[in-house]
């Protein structure tokens, strides 16, 4: 009888423990890497300090606007808060308002305790209503689930919606909240949209570090991981703007075709076969190209494309007054994105000598500047580049189709056809040209669903019209004089661009 009921004392101190477990919501080695409303984000722990018997975590920052003065950028904290102490059995978080929110890691099944208090005001109570094993990223652990409830200063129940909470016993969090906003108060809306995302959002765990499992920082090694078979069809176009004199402007379109690959520590070499077509857009010169040509991928020159999203970067040679914000962001897209800001918004200064919570982007008062983010895809290369501008240059490249093993997107390009269509499509299909008052577009180029479209060289759109085959006049008087650039698309399918002068010393 005794054995029997030693046997029962060990199975039940070992069921205790097991629900007992003081489990951890962050780890200060090994980030991993959440998604709140499709933007990516990490629990990466800058740097671990000891405070007593405890451990604090000091998560990185990130550059945010500032919301008291909106056209200034502040290192601020990211969603998990200025600093983490780590109590036995005891988890404190600090919101903007450096109140504390208690996130009781030792919490049996059903335990109940007080979360966050504000004095006078209302009170969010926590209970684990939930602890079992659950499978996540491939992973299966004990999962505690933990309920919020507010009251107000009268123990009445407030309606409001508060997410929960999931804790994994060995990898931390796998559901959080954004805890630099954690709770709701209405004096603190404005803080509480940060990135796109509101207090509400829930960051869900998409990746671990260690172990790997799940989506991963992404490096210029998975960024160029081609393999044979794949292709790559782009479209791109540059123009050179000379002010108060005209433009130049150049398109191609390519097709790489991945033959082979040979993999080395700090680089890749591949055998890509090429088709491309270039396409001087001021004399309409086309040159056509077919060959096998060797491309040797080096592990990408920019520290920033390797660091994990919305990591500052400060390199030793920066000074007190400036900062380098290699502020890159990811967000969960087919395939993941990573987006890097351009050269001009990397360099952050000090708005003045006085202000230390007020900088500024280096370029951005003199540069005429816009949109000028580069994207790198998962195994689809980059850079990419959306309609960007940057002082008097204009530019794209499109990613317009893809093979990857069985997977396809988007239209391949046809580029030996598209000489023809190159030759045609660019001839003169609007008159005169300069033109005074009146634009014509020729008849015989339009059909029932067309549509023509000027900007400035800003890039600003100055017109927008449907035209047609009896409506095919465009009445500029209204425009002030200089270069436009025009855009004539029709039947959703043949696009006509060129470049246009308004003038007065025209005769039309």
């Amino acid at each position: 009888m005794k054995k029997y009921y030693f046997i029962f004392l060990l199975f039940l101190s070992g069921t205790i423990c097991l629900f007992a477990h003081d489990y951890q919501t962050v780890y200060s080695p090994y980030p991993a890497l959440f998604s709140i409303e499709g933007k990516i984000v990490t629990s990466e722990i800058d740097s671990v300090h000891m405070q007593g018997a405890d451990s604090v975590f000091y998560p990185v920052k990130e550059m945010r606007e500032n919301p008291e003065i909106g056209y200034c950028l502040l290192p601020s904290p990211s969603w998990l808060g200025e600093k983490i102490v780590i109590q036995d059995g005891l988890n404190v978080f600090l919101n903007l308002e450096n109140e504390e929110i208690h996130i009781k890691t030792d919490a049996e099944l059903n335990e109940t305790w007080t979360v966050y208090r504000k004095e006078d005001d209302v009170r969010i109570e926590g209970k684990v209503i939930a602890h079992e094993t659950e499978e996540f990223l491939g992973i299966e652990d004990l999962v505690k689930t933990i309920s919020f409830q507010m009251y107000d200063k009268d123990n009445n129940l407030v309606e409001i919606y508060l997410p929960s909470v999931k804790i994994s016993r060995s990898h931390g969090f796998i559901a959080a909240v954004n805890f630099i906003c954690f709770p709701y108060v209405p004096e603190n809306l404005n803080y509480l949209y940060f990135e796109g995302y509101n207090y509400l959002s829930t960051p869900e765990l998409v990746g671990l570090t260690y172990p790997e499992a799940g989506i991963q920082n992404l490096t210029w090694r998975e960024v160029y991981d081609f393999q044979p078979g794949d292709e790559i069809h782009t479209v791109s176009e540059d123009w050179l703007i000379y002010p108060n004199s005209g433009i130049q402007g150049r398109a191609y379109k390519e097709i790489y075709k991945y033959l082979g690959r040979t993999d080395h520590e700090d680089h890749i070499y591949y055998t890509v076969a090429r088709t491309s077509l270039f396409h001087n857009l001021d004399d309409d010169k086309l040159i056509y190209t077919k060959d096998t040509i060797e491309i040797k991928q080096e592990a990408h020159p920019e520290v920033k494309l390797e660091l994990l999203p919305q990591k500052i970067y400060r390199p030793e040679f920066a000074d007190e007054r400036s900062i380098f914000s290699y502020s890159a962001s990811m967000e969960l897209t087919d395939p993941i994105s990573k987006i890097m800001p351009s050269e001009e918004m990397q360099v952050i200064q000090k708005w003045d000598e006085w202000r230390d919570n007020c900088w500024q982007y280096v370029g951005t008062d003199n540069l005429y500047t816009f949109d000028l983010r580069t994207i790198y895809l998962k195994g689809l290369g980059g850079p990419y580049f959306d309609h960007a501008r940057r002082e008097y240059i204009t530019f794209f490249r499109e990613l317009v189709y893809y093979k990857k093993g069985d997977k396809t997107w988007g239209t391949p390009l046809d580029i030996v056809n598209s000489i023809y269509d190159i030759s045609v499509n660019n001839q003169p299909v609007i008159y005169p040209n300069p033109v005074k008052e009146i634009l014509w577009i020729k008849e015989e180029v339009l059909d029932a669903a067309s549509e023509i479209t000027l900007t400035d060289l800003s890039g600003k759109i100055m017109v927008r019209k449907a035209v047609g085959i009896s409506e095919n006049v465009i009445n500029l008087s209204n425009l002030p004089d200089g270069v436009y650039l025009y855009k004539l698309i029709v039947n959703n399918r043949n696009s006509y661009t060129g470049k246009i002068i308004k003038t007065e010393a025209s005769g039309f």
